[in-house]
């Protein structure tokens, strides 16, 4: 990990090499969750831990990047997490989870929207996540000193 940063402290390297490993331990602890509760009560806290993350260890990044980024990884980590449980069902092959995940980004609002209340529930906490992601990363540090 030092090795990572060390080669842009404050810009988009720092931002990734910290903001993609937060959103895979979210994507994994929500896909867990995911097996015996169908919620998505973690949203919001998915978007707020990647948020502050980006925020805290990318002080020189452009805000609207930081956004940017910590939004994706918000969204990635959400939309993915249903490949969990799904991938013992197809067995993990490469092929198929590429596939999956294919198709559960480009298509996980209007499956959540159209499976009724709990995916109407579960998109309102989608974008209670994005907005805690954008509004954690829009946050400026205080100056040292």
């Amino acid at each position: 990990m030092r090795r990572c940063i060390a080669a842009d402290e404050t810009g988009m390297t720092a931002a990734l090499c910290w903001g993609i490993p937060t959103a895979i331990i979210a994507w994994a602890f929500q896909g867990i969750v995911a097996i015996f509760f169908d919620l998505g009560l973690l949203y919001p806290l998915i978007g707020y831990t990647l948020g502050s993350t980006l925020r805290t260890k990318s002080p020189g990044l452009h805000i609207a990047q930081r956004q940017t980024i910590a939004m994706a990884l918000t969204y990635l980590a959400v939309a993915l997490s249903p490949l969990i449980p799904f991938g013992n069902a197809i067995g993990f092959e490469p092929i198929r989870m590429r596939n999956a995940a294919i198709g559960a980004v480009i298509s996980f609002v209007p499956l959540m929207i159209s499976a009724g209340v709990v995916g109407v529930l579960n998109t309102g906490l989608l974008f209670l996540g994005l907005r805690q992601a954008w509004g954690q990363s829009r946050v400026t540090m205080p100056a040292n000193g």
